[in-house]
């Protein structure tokens, strides 16, 4: 399955259909889409900074700034996110506990990252038009968890012996 089906598939998300074509996928694609997913919705705030560089940063010499916005800065993106995503994975352990499910980590992990799309676009498109609050920003984590909360109940109890 390719970047656009893991993208059509997590906008889906928690459809059935949907959680199981994304179960299909080995963990490798998934994290290159959310690389991709994380640079997608990064790149204006990149635009941004390039463009008030000399608004800003005059002082920093020009080598140095474009050296930390081309290499630092999106490695600091991929550190956080998925940072980020180990934490809601290690959440979504706990709702799976509370839920009775047996879903391993890596599987949940897996969720977490196309669980995170829809609340990373709605992310940028409101910090794009908008200012992003404390308020939205516990909205969007809200909706990441109700997803994944909604992904995990998709999955079968396990029959008792």
């Amino acid at each position: 399955m390719g970047i656009i089906s893991s993208l059509f598939n997590s906008f889906m998300l928690p459809r059935k259909k949907a959680v199981l074509n994304i179960n299909k996928l080995n963990i490798g694609s998934s994290v290159i889409y959310f690389i991709l997913l994380l640079f997608i919705v990064t790149f204006p705030d990149f635009i941004k900074l390039l463009i008030n560089y000399n608004d800003q940063f005059g002082d920093i010499p020009r080598s140095v700034f474009f050296i930390q916005i081309v290499v630092f800065y999106p490695l600091q993106i991929i550190f956080l996110g998925l940072i980020s995503i180990t934490s809601i994975a290690v959440i979504g352990l706990g709702l799976n506990k509370l839920l009775e499910r047996k879903l391993r980590f890596a599987l949940l992990w897996k969720m977490a990252i196309h669980a995170s799309t829809i609340p990373l676009f709605l992310y940028a498109l409101i910090n794009n038009l908008y200012s992003v609050n404390t308020y939205i920003s516990v909205f969007l984590i809200l909706i990441l968890f109700f997803i994944l909360y909604k992904i995990i109940l998709v999955f079968p109890k396990p029959k008792k012996k």
